[in-house]
């Protein structure tokens, strides 16, 4: 299940990102730059290796996402009173490694006069995992993340913010009172071995 955004008329307010985000929100530009003390917090109950710290600082140290890969992060970290949350979350300059195929999107804001590109895009790269992005200790709600992404999003000039593969909620989905959303379907086809011996 994915989320794509609905789309609000901003104008880019600069680069100063601190003004950007509500008061204990900060904009982290590399997974490096969390302390011993924020990691501690943030990764100790990941259920998936793919939002594990090992994971997301491979693919910056390897050069699979930053510069020239159309994957920029733009960690969203929150932190009061010693609780942590973190957002997975990134400036996409293309929609390679999402999969997700929105190019009709891109070509029609494309034909419309609209730039599609830049955009926020809240996901693992290069894998169309369902598992949590909003991960930490923090009692702050993924609906309430998604707010604060969204208002970075229009504030940045981005065409929209996206949520790409929700983890599942016990069948539940986003709440309905969040209108910064609409919601995109798809389905997957997951293959089990259940351990036979042969194919």
């Amino acid at each position: 299940m994915n989320y794509l955004p609905v789309r609000k008329n901003v104008s880019d307010t600069g680069t100063n990102t601190t003004s950007l985000l509500p008061e204990h929100w900060q904009v982290l530009y590399s997974i490096h730059d969390l302390t011993d003390a924020q990691r501690s917090k943030i990764f100790r109950n990941v259920t998936t290796p793919f939002n594990s710290f090992e994971f997301l600082s491979a693919l910056e140290d390897s050069g699979s996402i930053g510069k020239h890969t159309g994957w920029l992060p733009e960690y969203l970290l929150f932190e009061n009173k010693g609780q942590c949350g973190l957002l997975l979350g990134y400036k996409k300059t293309n929609s390679y490694g999402e999969y997700v195929f929105d190019w009709a999107w891109a070509d029609a804001y494309h034909r419309n006069g609209i730039e599609y590109y830049p955009k926020y895009t809240i996901a693992i790269p290069y894998s169309p995992i369902p598992c949590s992005k909003w991960i930490g200790n923090s009692s702050l709600s993924i609906d309430s993340a998604l707010d604060v992404a969204n208002h970075y999003a229009n504030q940045k000039g981005y065409s929209g913010c996206h949520l790409l593969f929700l983890e599942d909620l016990a069948g539940k989905t986003l709440p309905e009172a969040n209108q910064n959303f609409i919601r995109r379907v798809g389905n997957q086809f997951h293959w089990f071995n259940n351990r036979n011996g042969c194919y």
